[in-house]
């Protein structure tokens, strides 16, 4: 087996990183992440017109056959937002390493280390997380949703997830109420809950993930899922990772 190593020698003590040109493509690569979110909202709902006009346009499709495709549709939509959760994430990282960003000028070429930069991370991630800090540091969930349930970002998950939720409550109702069966309040009140059920579970996935970003910093989890959970983060700032080659960069 190859033993792949650099002798140390060959390596520069210090580089030279032109900061303003890391932070200008970084803010880039935030636009991007936010144009890919759409694009994937955008998607399923074409995707999801498609199946709609398909199980009720002038064709029309039995019960039955309208109750799997609006099925199907309910299912892509769940794909779909966890596409979007995983691209709100990312963004969520984004935003703290431009942050970050503004701030490694001040660290001298020859100490920019991966122990230095992840530092730098760790205390951008904190002026980020005031607004949702008790004392001691410990970060409050409810704060947190508080502050992310009604913003914009959260408004653009809204609309995938309620149309998901809605064609599983119509897929439901639908296939819990074909022809021959007695029409009652069963399949409606089914359907409601089913759809309620999934909303609920799919805004705490959003909200889980989103919260984990700053597992790291949170005194309340232990020493080995913080250390799991900043990782996870600065694994996704990978502008960043301009650190010098050193011994600290294997931890």
């Amino acid at each position: 087996m190859n033993n792949f190593t650099i002798n140390p020698e060959d390596l520069k003590l210090s580089v030279s990183h032109d900061w303003s040109k890391i932070y200008e493509l970084a803010c880039k690569e935030l636009g991007v992440q936010q144009e890919k979110r759409d694009l994937v909202i955008n998607l399923y709902l074409v995707v999801c017109g498609l199946m709609v006009s398909l199980a009720f346009g002038e064709k029309q499709q039995e019960v039955l056959n309208s109750g799997i495709l609006s099925l199907v549709a309910a299912l892509v939509g769940v794909m779909f937002c966890k596409i979007v959760i995983r691209y709100r994430v990312y963004k969520e990282v984004h935003w703290i390493t431009c942050s970050t960003l503004t701030k490694m000028p001040y660290l001298k070429e020859d100490k920019v280390t991966k122990k230095n930069v992840q530092a730098m991370f760790a205390m951008t991630m904190k002026l980020n997380a005031k607004p949702f800090t008790l004392k001691d540091d410990v970060l409050s969930w409810r704060l947190f949703v508080k502050k992310n349930l009604f913003s914009a970002e959260t408004y653009s998950f809204y609309i995938i997830n309620f149309i998901s939720c809605s064609m599983l409550g119509l897929s439901l109702f639908l296939l819990l109420n074909t022809p021959g069966m007695k029409c009652t309040a069963w399949p409606i009140a089914i359907a409601c809950v089913a759809g309620l059920i999934l909303f609920i579970y799919l805004l705490w996935e959003y909200m889980r993930h989103l919260y984990d970003v700053y597992g790291g910093i949170n005194p309340q989890r232990n020493e080995d899922r913080r250390k799991k959970d900043f990782n996870d983060a600065f694994k996704k700032a990978w502008f960043l990772h301009v650190y010098v080659p050193g011994e600290d960069e294997e931890k």
